[in-house]
């Protein structure tokens, strides 16, 4: 099933290269990946002032399935990917709206990882 997905949406592009309409043809490859179908969501590179200290921005409502989600120019699929993790694992920690470093950590390598298994898989 993966690498039927990999051959259908295409292998990782440079961030640098990545268009937003590249990198929405992400979403639906990632959305099945993750068991996210049912998920409206919608992304764009967010401004200067939107993305202060962030690479991403994930805003998104459980009880809707829905999400927005903002990314600084130049990054691409890993944060997606990262992004989209924040809504598989929602509900996963005890969330009293501080940054929680370990978490961020946590979803930083499981995002880094699932690309480069894409990567591999699509070699």
């Amino acid at each position: 099933m993966f690498s039927s997905f990999i051959t259908r949406f295409g292998a990782t592009l440079p961030n640098f290269l990545m268009t937003i309409r590249q990198i929405r043809r992400l979403i639906p490859f990632w959305q099945e990946v993750l068991n996210l179908r049912e998920w409206k969501i919608t992304i764009r590179f967010g401004t200067d002032e939107e993305m202060v200290d962030s690479l991403g921005l994930n805003y998104y409502s459980v009880e809707e399935l829905q999400s927005t989600i903002l990314i600084a120019r130049g990054e691409g699929e890993e944060t997606v990917v990262h992004e989209l993790l924040h809504l598989v694992l929602d509900g996963h920690k005890t969330y009293d709206g501080m940054y929680d470093p370990m978490h961020e950590r946590s979803i930083n390598r499981l995002a880094a990882a699932l690309v480069k298994l894409k990567s591999i898989a699509n070699a």
